[in-house]
């Protein structure tokens, strides 16, 4: 069947649904219930265009998306208050970090060995770096006497990758246990430290005294200190008790996370509700009911994602060309940044070109960290929309694109490393094989799963 006749079939009944729903809008559907409205707006129209990207085979997260334009106020005007908006996707957000957190298991990363430790550490620095002197040279990124800060923060924001688009990708790919799966998973679990450090920073952009600098730090480590005692010492005993009723260990879970957030977002700590539920779920990572804890959350945490992705959508404007120039120039600098910080470092510690193309092609997004760290910049007014707003743009560019990109990545590293060599880039690793064998015998790096 023809695409656009299958366009058409699909978008009559849409419309037959969406459309009628405008005439309820301006009542909040009833009894001022304005957040439930748009919920339930968000939920209908994520269902319908999340079967219009199956049916297209297109990835679901550009169907989220696009509901969000549709019902938002670039299509329908389903729901126009921003404030409900950000409402809806500051919950998505706060979950998501602390889903987030829940993986990071500072033992595990300890033990991953040079490739891991070394790029990590050294890859979000290099990217920003980059980042920050690419836009600073082009001139395009904030326009005015904010651009030193515009380019900043776009550095920032391709500096980091999606979490949740790799790991789902990696995952329907069945390449999480490989050595680049094992890589790229490495280095986002330092790009998420290195966004908890910017994020502990961000207050104090502005005027970045050393006092304060110390007390955000201080507020931050008494905060996850407090944490981790109360995980290792309280919480395993309302678990316990709770472990026979999956319903209250799932509302444990959850007053857990929206406790620590509380907490830091309380003047006297100065943190955020985001930056609260990422320490909540990092002081449970190595928790004994960590894994309890996670297939409880993780039935309601692609409801919030949902939520989030439609959001997202929702303020995305349409865009003019001068917004079009700058999702260009953010794409281009967050592909070279890619190959400098993690291709190059890769490289010099001789992976050779199929381990280190892999793990580049894997982390060609924008990270939702990305999206936190811009939001909470124009909140102190670092920055403004005319940065967020491409952004935005280049965050759903890539996170659609990386579908395909990691779909396809043999291939495409197939084709870029004969183009290297022919460049004058040594593979110096070969094929992989030989690295990949040394990780597994030597224990440089985590042990792999046996064969069956």
């Amino acid at each position: 069947m023809p695409v656009r006749t299958l366009l058409q079939i699909l978008a009559a009944p849409m419309l037959a649904i969406l459309l009628p729903m405008k005439a309820w809008a301006g009542d909040g559907g009833g009894g001022g219930h304005e957040i439930i409205h748009s919920i339930a707006l968000t939920m209908v129209a994520a269902s319908l265009m999340g079967v219009a990207m199956k049916l297209l085979r297109q990835p679901l997260i550009l169907g989220y998306i696009l509901a969000g334009v549709l019902i938002g106020p670039v299509g329908l005007g389903l729901i126009e208050s921003q404030t409900e908006i950000l409402t809806v996707a500051e919950i998505g957000l706060i979950l998501l970090l602390f889903m987030i957190g829940l993986e990071i298991n500072l033992k595990r990363m300890l033990s991953s060995g040079r490739l891991v430790l070394l790029t990590g550490v050294s890859q979000f620095p290099l990217s920003v770096l980059a980042g920050w002197a690419f836009f600073s040279g082009l001139g395009l990124i904030g326009w005015g006497p904010g651009r030193g800060y515009a380019a900043l923060y776009a550095a920032l924001a391709i500096g980091i990758s999606s979490t949740m688009v790799v790991v789902k990708l990696l995952y329907d790919k069945m390449e999480l246990d490989t050595l680049p799966g094992r890589i790229t998973l490495g280095i986002l679990v330092f790009q998420d430290i290195w966004a908890i450090i910017v994020l502990a920073l961000q207050p104090n952009f502005f005027d970045p005294q050393v006092g304060g600098i110390l007390s955000t730090f201080a507020s931050g480590f008494f905060l996850v200190a407090a944490a981790l005692l109360i995980s290792r010492f309280v919480l395993p005993l309302v678990f316990h008790l709770a472990s026979k009723l999956p319903e209250l260990m799932l509302v444990i879970s959850m007053g857990w996370c929206f406790l620590v957030s509380l907490v830091a977002a309380h003047p006297w700590v100065g943190l955020s509700m985001e930056m609260g539920a990422l320490i909540a779920g990092v002081s449970l990572a190595t928790f004994p009911y960590n894994l309890d804890v996670i297939a409880k959350v993780i039935s309601i945490r692609d409801f919030f994602i949902t939520l989030f992705f439609v959001a997202l959508g929702m303020q995305i404007p349409l865009p003019e060309w001068p917004v079009l120039l700058v999702t260009l120039s953010l794409t281009v600098g967050l592909i070279l940044s890619r190959f400098l910080g993690v291709f190059g470092v890769l490289h010099v510690l001789r992976s050779g070109h199929r381990i280190s193309l892999l793990a580049s092609i894997n982390l060609m997004q924008i990270s939702e960290f990305s999206l936190v760290i811009l939001s909470l910049g124009v909140s102190f007014g670092h920055t403004d929309a005319t940065t967020l707003t491409p952004v935005l743009w280049a965050f759903s560019l890539m996170a659609v694109a990386s579908t395909y990109l990691i779909g396809g990545s043999h291939a495409i590293q197939g084709r870029l490393g004969a183009v290297l060599t022919r460049l004058g880039f040594k593979d110096v690793g070969g094929d992989g094989a030989e690295t990949e064998s040394r990780w597994s015998h030597t224990g440089d790096g985590p042990p792999r799963s046996p064969t069956p």
